[in-house]
Order: C-alpha cells, then sequence, then structure tokens
C-alpha cells in the first residue's frame, strides 16, 4: 500500500527522550537578532554550491534537496549488520513519494543523475542481488558536512552564547550521524515547510526562488531604503546561474494573483511586501527544526 504525507513521522510529536528544546517560528522571529541571523542566512544560501556547476543544477530543486537528505538519514539509521535496513532505490522511493515532489520516473532519473555526478553508488545487495543498494559515497558525506554547517550557523548567529552549534560548524562526522538519524523522525514537519499553503510560499520554493528573492531583499536592506530594491532581472540571473525569463515570471507571477506589487526592471521598485514577508517568515520555518 502506497504512503501518503499523513504517514510521515513528526519529532515535534514524538520526540525522543534526551532531544534538546526547539526554537519555534515565533521565538525565532521575536528574537533581537533574528535581522542579523536572517541576513546571515541569506547569504550563506546565495553562495550555497556556486564553486560546483554540477551540484548547483542538481540542488536547485527542492525534491532533490529532500532526496538528497532522505538518503543519507536511511543511510545513517541502517544496521551494518542487517542487509535488510540498507537503504535501497525501493526504500528511498517509498519514503520519499508521499511528499509529492516528484513523479516515479523522476525519482529514478534524479537517483541516476547522483551517480553520475558521484554523490551515490548504486550496488546489488548481497543477500539478494535483486535489490539495488544506495550507498552516499565520500563526496556526498562532505557536501552534507557542509549543508548542516549552513544551515546551523544562522542559529550559531541567533544565539552566540550557546556552544551546541560548534560540531555542525567544525564539521563533526558523529553529529553529522546523530543529526541525519533523528532527521528521519521528522519529515512530517519538513512536508509541512516544503508543501505551504499559502500561494506565496509555494512560489518561493520553486527553483531557485529564495535565492532570487534574497538577492532583492539584501539589496533594499543594505540600500537603507528597506521598501526598495534596484535589481535587474539580467544581474540576478546571471548571479543564480539560471535565465532573466525565470527571473521575472517568478517576481511578477505573486503580483498577478493579486499578493503584491509588480517588479518592474531597470529601475528602483518597491519590494514585494507579501513575498519579503513569506520570506521573512520562511527563514525560522526552514531553520526551527534544528534544536
Amino acid at each position: 500500500m502506497s504512503k501518503s504525507a499523513d504517514d510521515l513521522p513528526r519529532l515535534l510529536s514524538d520526540a525522543p527522550a534526551g532531544i534538546p528544546t526547539y526554537a519555534t517560528t515565533e521565538e525565532i522571529l521575536a528574537h533581537p537578532r533574528f535581522a542579523i541571523a536572517r541576513n546571515h542566512y541569506m547569504r550563506v544560501m546565495i553562495d550555497s554550491y556556486k564553486a560546483d556547476t554540477a551540484l548547483r543544477h542538481m540542488m536547485h530543486e527542492i525534491g532533490r534537496n529532500v532526496l538528497f537528505n532522505i538518503i543519507l538519514g536511511q543511510d545513517a539509521r541502517k544496521d551494518a549488520d542487517d542487509p535488510s535496513t540498507w537503504p535501497s532505490v525501493g526504500s528511498l522511493r517509498d519514503v520519499f513519494m508521499p511528499f509529492g515532489l516528484s513523479s516515479p520516473r523522476s525519482f529514478d532519473d534524479t537517483l541516476a543523475r547522483m551517480q553520475i555526478i558521484g554523490l551515490i553508488e548504486i550496488v546489488p545487495a548481497p543477500d539478494d542481488r535483486r535489490r539495488r543498494l544506495v550507498i552516499p559515497t565520500e563526496k556526498m558525506i562532505q557536501e552534507d558536512l557542509i549543508w548542516l554547517a549552513d544551515h546551523m550557523s544562522p542559529l550559531a548567529v541567533l544565539f552566540p552564547e550557546r556552544d551546541d552549534y560548534l560540531p555542525a560548524l567544525s564539521h563533526d562526522r558523529a553529529h553529522q550521524s546523530a543529526q541525519r538519524i533523528i532527521s528521519t523522525q521528522n519529515y512530517g514537519g519538513a512536508y509541512e515547510v516544503m508543501m505551504p499553503t499559502d500561494p506565496i510560499m509555494a512560489v518561493l520554493l520553486r527553483q531557485d526562488a529564495m535565492k532570487i528573492v534574497f538577492f532583492y531583499m539584501l539589496s533594499a536592506d543594505e540600500s537603507g531604503d528597506r521598501q526598495r530594491a534596484s535589481l535587474s532581472y539580467q544581474s540576478v540571473a546571471e548571479r543564480t546561474y539560471t535565465s532573466r525569463t525565470h527571473v521575472r515570471n517568478l517576481l511578477t507571477d505573486p503580483a498577478s494573483h493579486g499578493h503584491g506589487d509588480t517588479a518592474r526592471e531597470g529601475r528602483p521598485e518597491r519590494r514585494d511586501r507579501a513575498r519579503a514577508l513569506a520570506a521573512h517568515r520562511l527563514f525560522p520555518g526552514e531553520i526551527h527544526g534544528w534544536p
């Protein structure tokens, strides 16, 4: 029987004993250092995967990011002495498909692409050669260490008095393994962030959308006029390695549904309040699941 999103585990409702207290979205938004941490997060996300063209193209879609994390989580929780617990193409498909981010064919294509660029190996299972095991490579593990540090760093900026983010920031592999095991118990929470009911939030989860909006938000903040940003579609397209048409469509789509001001190219324009507010709230939603 196929699973639905309702079957995904939620850590906040089923947290095991000993898990640190989580910072809620409301606590993060109300923190006096929120703006500093938010801008740090935006800069980190803009710069992610900049040096690796193949990886950048792989990770610019949200579904591929989710699958990347699922593979690492399922691998971390496997029993080394029990091959039946090792992640396979079939078991990963069962976990990933309830997110509704991909078709079965796209799922297979993404795994094939990950194998081509050296993130995973796909090999027959020793106990049943019909099963195809998915094994993260050292390259994937190293990229995950960077990913965890990037997502923990804004919390370290937000809560400088805490030192429990240091293992992630120092790329500690034992911490990585523990974090990935815990992540498998919160797929339901991740689904709620990935599948928002707000149409503006849904737009922000499109290909490279957050990076594009972050450029405009940072430009507005750094110009001293937080309501206006002057950036051409082409300049943002070049800096996010996408097309001018994609940037234009992304910025004008919410306005076409009555959710904000249309950005016009080549002159200072009002920053779309609805998009900016959604991105403002998406930041704590993205990181509040970290202890």
